[in-house]
């Protein structure tokens, strides 16, 4: 809960900026500030590296992704993926 309530102070709703939701209490903004958990070899991001929403927007498919940039890195994750790994993704900073 510590998370949701840091997002809400530092990254309020705002109808400019989309969000990609998780499950029922997560959910990612544009702009929040995000850290890897859990190493992952097939995205190239390891945990400990943080980042920032950058976008987030429907692709060719019609399914809903959000680009992180990790400042050496832009990341791309994909709606379905980030559920089935919600406990290894990432939390606001």
């Amino acid at each position: 809960s510590l998370n949701r309530i840091m997002q809400q102070t530092f990254n309020p709703p705002d109808p400019t900026k989309r969000e990609m939701k998780i499950d029922e209490t997560t959910f990612y903004r544009i702009g929040d500030k995000v850290i890897q958990t859990v190493n992952d070899y097939d995205l190239m991001v390891f945990n400990g590296e943080v980042g920032t929403v950058h976008s987030i927007y429907n692709d060719d498919n019609d399914e809903l992704v959000m680009d992180v940039d990790f400042g050496d890195k832009f990341v791309t994750y994909d709606e379905l993926s980030e559920k089935d790994k919600k406990r290894q993704f990432f939390g606001f900073i």
